[in-house]
């Protein structure tokens, strides 16, 4: 094996078949019976890295857990990868890529998937699974439907916040949903109203989400209002168990389609 070289290399690293210029990558785990083309560098994998066979020029990309028993083609560059690819319920459960996948960002649990070239600039959201995607896909947002808030509660006992309607006020949520905004209502120093401004995505039911006090003319910690998600969206059709389907229609329109416990054929958007 050429140029091999300038590799950070922590944790064990045992029966891999790698061609050249395998450098300049960072890995921090066990790294074994992988099956590795030409131009592996550099990237970093921070989790187990086992069982992999893949093709020539897997370059920049971030893998922060286990990565495994999957086959990919060339090209497979500049991804940022979390936990879970291939690898899912303890089970090995790995994907077929084409080539050129190209920088997407991949949430937890990614596994069991065939995806063919061409699927780059990409959000996937955790536990995208069981998908069989028969074109190209790019610059498709699969979170945009995914955590949607539909419910909440929230509390506040401050007595010292500014008189007002406040509108597209955003807080610190304990989880990792984005974007929620919120209107807060206050009469007499205390607030008697919280509704949803922008549902915002990636929530869970429980998720708590914090405004400061400062945000409506009161004191931190005195007058934080904390709201409590109680209902979300329902879950894209991308991240259950079911097989679904992922093509373009005659114009040329991505589409998913998928079969109910009766075995109706249902066919929507992909991010739905």
């Amino acid at each position: 094996m050429n140029n091999f070289k300038g590799n950070d290399i922590q944790g064990d690293f045992w029966s891999n078949q790698i061609k050249t210029d395998f450098k300049g990558n960072d890995i921090f785990e066990e790294f074994g019976y992988n099956n590795i083309g030409f131009g592996c560098s550099p990237n970093t994998f921070s989790g187990t890295t086992t069982h992999n066979n893949i093709g020539d020029d897997f370059s920049f990309n971030t893998c922060y857990g286990s990565f495994s028993y999957n086959t990919i083609g060339t090209y497979f560059n500049s991804n940022e990868v979390q936990d879970g690819f291939g690898f899912g319920g303890s089970n090995a459960q790995g994907n077929r890529i084409g080539n050129n996948f190209i920088d997407n960002t991949i949430g937890e649990y990614f596994y069991n998937n065939i995806i063919p070239d061409n699927f780059y600039n990409n959000t996937i959201g955790d536990s995208f699974q069981w998908n069989i995607v028969n074109t190209y896909v790019d610059n498709i947002d699969f979170t945009t439907n995914y955590g949607n808030i539909s419910g909440i509660t929230y509390s506040s006992t401050g007595s010292t916040a500014t008189d007002s309607s406040y509108g597209n006020v955003g807080g610190t949520t304990n989880g990792i949903g984005v974007n929620a905004l919120f209107q807060i209502d206050v009469v007499s120093g205390s607030v008697i109203n919280v509704s949803v401004n922008n549902s915002g995505k990636l929530y869970v039911i429980g998720d708590t989400i914090t405004i400061l006090g400062s945000q409506i003319g009161g004191t931190d910690g005195v007058d934080n209002v904390i709201i409590t998600v109680t209902g979300v969206s329902q879950t894209p059709s991308v991240y259950e168990l079911y097989t679904c389907n992922i093509f373009k229609n005659s114009g040329l329109i991505d589409r998913l389609s998928y079969y109910d416990g009766s075995d109706v054929l249902t066919i929507k958007n992909i991010n739905e």
